[in-house]
């Protein structure tokens, strides 16, 4: 026992000298142990006007913070700063994965929001170290909004940020939720788009098929437009009926018969408003005398007529 007051002196040594340090430089020299350590800022930028940092980053130049340390709350009063508490513990093993997924998400969200709010808005992301926490919120928010998967976000903060390591929970709880916001929104924007075209196209080949099978119009002697159906109308018994006789037996003519009935000439047939005929007979039809007249060797069309009795 003689040895207790020696004993005693060193405990309260020790104790004064703890409390004696700088809780910054305790921050700093536990994160020189962390790959990257020796590269520890206090805060970092990960992307344009969005930060990551320990509970002592500066917020001289920042607008929002969204602080994950329950060691090191919002501070009370008006500092200028919109600040926000997202309780987060790091500790794998007092936290539940529901938990933890909850707080990710409101941490990303309100980076989001602020972001997206004025463009001269600058975020601070923060938690004791800057480590796991904070980069954590970062993470999902990159992952939720910026599209990309937890391995390629992590990379991202770590250009900047090279301590940055969730711990093993808030790994697998950002794992599970690859499947971005925005991804999900592309697919939808992608599936308007592709809906559109389909719609389009059917509007498209609906109208040129009705065109194409539509009955046409072509002028009686009144100057009214009648009714011309695809197949041809039998010629009315006194009309001229129109026709060839081919090596294939006789093909009659109902477009041209038609056009001749009506006062039309036989010469003025092939220049014709396809509107004022059914255009698929009329060009049916023209192909075929042009291709018997070519057979025949003959500067006019060799067709023949009759009168319908």
């Amino acid at each position: 026992m003689k040895h207790a007051p020696l004993f005693a002196f060193f405990v309260v040594a020790s104790i004064l000298s703890v409390g004696g340090i700088d809780p910054r430089q305790r921050v700093h020299d536990r994160a020189s142990r962390f790959p990257g350590g020796d590269r520890y800022r206090d805060r970092d930028e990960v992307s344009p006007r969005l930060y990551v940092g320990n509970a002592f980053a500066s917020t001289e130049d920042v607008t929002h913070v969204v602080n994950s340390a329950n060691e090191w709350p919002c501070p009370k009063g008006d500092s200028g700063v919109t600040c926000v508490d997202v309780p987060m513990s790091d500790n794998p093993y007092a936290e539940s994965f529901e938990g933890v997924d909850r707080a990710l998400d409101e941490g990303a969200r309100s980076v989001r929001i602020w972001l997206r709010e004025k463009p001269e808005n600058r975020v601070l992301v923060r938690c004791n170290m800057g480590v796991s926490r904070s980069v954590s919120i970062v993470i999902r928010y990159l992952q939720q909004f910026e599209g990309l998967a937890y391995d390629e976000a992590l990379r991202l903060v770590r250009r900047s940020r090279p301590i940055a390591q969730p711990n093993s929970l808030y790994e697998r709880v950002l794992r599970s939720s690859d499947h971005s916001v925005v991804r999900q929104e592309q697919n939808v924007w992608i599936g308007a788009v592709a809906a559109i075209a389909g719609i389009l196209v059917s509007v498209y080949a609906t109208v040129v098929c009705a065109k194409k099978r539509r009955p046409t119009l072509a002028r009686d002697e009144s100057g009214q437009r009648r009714r011309s159906a695809s197949t041809p109308t039998p010629v009315a018994p006194g009309a001229t009926q129109y026709f060839v006789e081919g090596p294939d037996g006789r093909r009659d003519l109902p477009e041209l018969s038609a056009h001749v009935n009506e006062g039309g000439e036989e010469e003025d047939f092939l220049e014709l408003d396809s509107e004022e005929i059914d255009p698929n007979l009329y060009a049916e039809e023209t192909r075929f005398l042009e291709r018997v007249r070519a057979e025949v060797d003959s500067a006019t069309f060799p067709w023949s007529e009759h009168v319908v009795e």
